[in-house]
């Protein structure tokens, strides 16, 4: 599966469970990166380099600078 898609189906199902389960927008990068890492080991199988490949879909998914700056709180 290409990255790109990966990246827009880990946001559109971050963005359906922030709305369904009314998340606090500090955890959404948390779930982005579960979501990513479990779309990697979907995709490549189950290995460290598919955990390292799933944690970078999913800050890229979330924003690495906003997910940041929200789960800090500043």
């Amino acid at each position: 599966m290409n990255s790109l898609l990966e990246i827009g189906v880990i946001l559109g199902i971050t963005e359906a469970f922030k709305r369904a389960f009314d998340i606090p927008p500090r955890f959404i990068p948390l779930f982005s990166i579960f979501f990513g890492i479990g779309s990697s080991f979907l995709v490549n199988g189950v290995n460290t380099s598919s955990a390292v490949f799933g944690i970078i879909l999913g800050l890229s998914a979330s924003g690495l600078y906003s997910g940041g700056k929200a789960v800090s709180g500043n």
